[in-house]
């Protein structure tokens, strides 16, 4: 894995990872805690595309602040605007600020991602992009701020996309919690954290298209089935804010993608029963489902029904619609819901200890070996994927993981895949580990045969965790689809950074 595609990204994410612990923080060695700053970021901008064709582009980065005027994390990308839908990427970036005066400074910053959509391999090439910025920032008497400046976007890759526009941005920067080194957890006051109550959730949606809805190529558009993720942030008062994302796993649509954020409501009635509701708007297609531009509408409500201390069932029913496409569906999401920090019940007691969350995100490359003969419509042995895993560690030895790549170089660009599964791990020594894992999810794009989208992994994995919590694992693995002809040997490696994130508890 020496391609120029690996290089890019995994030399960016090094660097990324490599600046995050000395800076940015304020520890307080009697609290036990380090404070930890972040933000989460919105840009939007309007890409000219050969041909003279426009796509408007919306960008939502999460950002983890490394000093005063330093920030990097995660970005992901998606179609909103033009005849695009379902053109997604995701990857690493960082921004810099150089203030000019109390409320104005200057912003430079650069994105490396991979993905594509909607136009596939003649678009994004093998699928790595670059993005780049240079603009003005005006601070707000809040934990906000805006951006205006201009962008350029490459699909170095073998892509035809190079692409220069003004962008606007939205800043909004919040505080968490880390356990500081050496320090007793149970020694730190619950009320010192706060109390806002977040959850993460796996979800299964089927999707009952609206009748008569055709799909790019003409058909009938069938109905789909969804796995995927969602994570709710407690904004207090009842409300939430959510950020879910899906893909096909059924129907005759892989490689369809969606991504929704938007604000939600809980009533608790009793104990155990909470009725939902919640409004969203995002991006998503691909599959030769009809999203037009790529903008998706979604209202739903529901009732969460509680079962053990942290955990719950939810049902809702949706309605989803494109705006500017055909598309069109009713949905039913069940989820199984986990709950961090404190009960939200107005009746529930103030929270009354702190929690350790043993945490840890992987910037990683893959390279992909074709199994099977008939894994692509196209004849390529073998690509690339770059992208982001985050897992969550319930206990020492085993995890959780979410995992989230693109296709980065090869002749396979718009290829996506997103898995869920957990994992083990064996400590040789303090520093050296072993790590069997297994996931399964939805995968599809790029001329890969993946069927009606399910695919299921397993990997095995050689770590080294060094100083400030950085380390590098390599391993191998096998990829392989429920349906079709896609099979595949993985190869990998990754920077990893691990930390113990503190909330307040019940």
């Amino acid at each position: 894995m020496t391609r120029s595609g690996f290089h890019a990204g995994f030399a960016v994410a090094t660097v990324l990872l490599g600046a995050m612990p000395p800076a940015g923080h304020a520890a307080d060695a009697a609290f036990g805690a380090v404070e930890e700053h972040w933000q989460v970021r919105a840009d939007a901008e309007n890409w000219r595309l050969p041909g003279d064709e426009s796509m408007g582009a919306v960008r939502l980065a999460l950002r983890h602040r490394l000093g005063d005027w330093f920030a990097a994390g995660i970005d992901g990308s998606a179609a909103v605007r033009g005849s695009r839908g379902g053109f997604i990427t995701l990857g690493v970036g960082a921004e810099a600020f150089l203030p000019i005066s109390a409320h104005v400074g200057a912003e430079a910053g650069l994105s490396i991602q991979a993905g594509g959509g909607r136009g596939g391999y003649q678009l994004s090439g093998g699928g790595l992009m670059t993005r780049a910025l240079l603009g003005l920032r005006y601070l707000g008497p809040g934990a906000d701020s805006v951006s205006v400046g201009l962008s350029r976007v490459d699909f170095p890759a073998g892509g035809t996309i190079r692409s220069n526009q003004l962008y606007v941005a939205y800043t909004h920067a919040f505080d968490g919690w880390s356990l500081a080194p050496g320090a007793d957890a149970a020694a730190i006051a619950p009320g010192a954290l706060g109390s806002m109550t977040d959850r993460i959730a796996v979800t299964a949606e089927p999707l009952w298209i609206d009748h008569g809805i055709g799909t790019l190529g003409a058909g009938p558009q069938r109905n789909l089935g969804l796995v995927g993720v969602e994570w709710q942030a407690g904004l207090g008062g009842g409300w939430y804010a959510r950020l879910a994302a899906a893909g096909a796993a059924s129907g005759s649509s892989s490689g369809y993608m969606q991504v929704l954020g938007g604000l939600g409501y809980r009533w608790p009635l009793t104990r155990s029963l909470t009725l939902t509701a919640a409004a969203s708007t995002g991006a998503g297609g691909g599959g030769a489902v009809d999203t037009g531009g790529g903008l998706l509408l979604e209202g739903e409500a529901g009732v969460s029904v509680a079962f053990g201390s942290r955990d719950s069932l939810d049902l809702t029913a949706s309605r989803l619609r494109a705006p500017s496409g055909a598309f069109g569906a009713r949905g039913l999401t069940a989820r199984i819901a986990h709950r961090f920090g404190p009960d939200d019940r107005a009746d529930a007691a103030a929270p009354s200890r702190t929690e350790v969350h043993s945490v840890r995100v992987r910037i990683v490359d893959q390279e992909y070996r074709a199994a099977s003969a008939a894994w692509s419509a196209r004849s390529n042995p073998s690509f690339g994927t770059m992208g982001v895993q985050v897992d969550y560690f319930t206990a020492p030895s085993w995890y959780l993981t979410g995992q989230g790549l693109a296709a980065a170089r090869g002749q396979n660009g718009a290829y996506m895949i997103g898995l869920m599964g957990g994992g083990w791990r064996h400590e040789f020594t303090a520093a050296l580990h072993l790590e069997l894992e297994a996931l399964a999810g939805a995968a599809g794009g790029g001329g890969v045969a993946v069927g009606s989208g399910i695919v299921a992994q397993a990997n095995l994995g050689l770590g080294y965790d060094g100083p400030h919590g950085l380390g590098i694992r390599t391993g191998i693995g096998r990829l392989q689809s429920r349906r079709g002809g896609f099979s595949a040997n993985v190869a990998e490696v990754a920077v990893t950074y691990r930390t113990r994130l503190l909330s307040a508890a019940d």
